[in-house]
């Protein structure tokens, strides 16, 4: 693949600021970023580098949690692809980053998004866990989670309706209660 070189003296004031802000995000710096989004507000927090990818991407792939959790409190699309169709999802997994692989699932990663050479996030994790220097433990665990995900959303979906079924019951036995101690 050719890599395109790019002069930064050609790019606009406004493609300067947003490099500035997706390097501030991988770099971790959240004053930057928190600085960024009060003066260009949220619809430019989806803006992409000269490159094609989001702060929230460099921000997973350099494993970057309080940036991640700002950039989703703030609303960024958490599914936004860069020039090869990975997500944060994909960066975060290929990297190794457990904490934001979980975060990104929690905000509504879609766990089977494919890139342009259709791989997905699991593939890269299993890829790259065998590469000397990684923590392979990172890796088998995002590996577990990407595979166990649908049971996992399913088992938090159950969870979830019996606390919504147990509550609306004891607010009709309160309320039978109160009829009964009025009457």
């Amino acid at each position: 693949m050719v890599q395109q070189s790019f002069n930064s003296s050609s790019l606009t004031p406004s493609q300067r600021a947003v490099n500035d802000f997706v390097r501030a995000a991988a770099e971790g710096d959240l004053a930057a970023v928190s600085e960024f989004t009060n003066k260009y507000g949220r619809n430019a927090l989806d803006k992409k580098d000269k490159v094609g990818r989001t702060a929230l991407m460099r921000a997973a792939h350099d494993g970057q949690i309080d940036v991640v959790n700002f950039l989703l409190e703030h609303g960024v699309s958490v599914n936004a692809t860069d020039g090869v169709n990975r997500t944060a999802l994909h960066h975060a997994a290929m990297c190794g980053r457990l904490n934001v692989v979980k975060t990104l699932l929690d905000h509504g990663a879609f766990y089977q998004g494919v890139n342009s050479g259709d791989v997905t996030p699991m593939k890269l994790a299993k890829w790259n866990q065998n590469i000397s220097g990684n923590d392979r433990a990172d890796y088998t665990q995002i590996i577990a989670l990407l595979k166990n995900w649908p049971k996992i959303q399913q088992q938090r979906q159950a969870a979830e309706k019996k606390q919504r079924l147990g509550s609306a019951q004891q607010k009709a036995g309160t309320r039978k209660a109160v009829l009964a101690f009025s009457g």
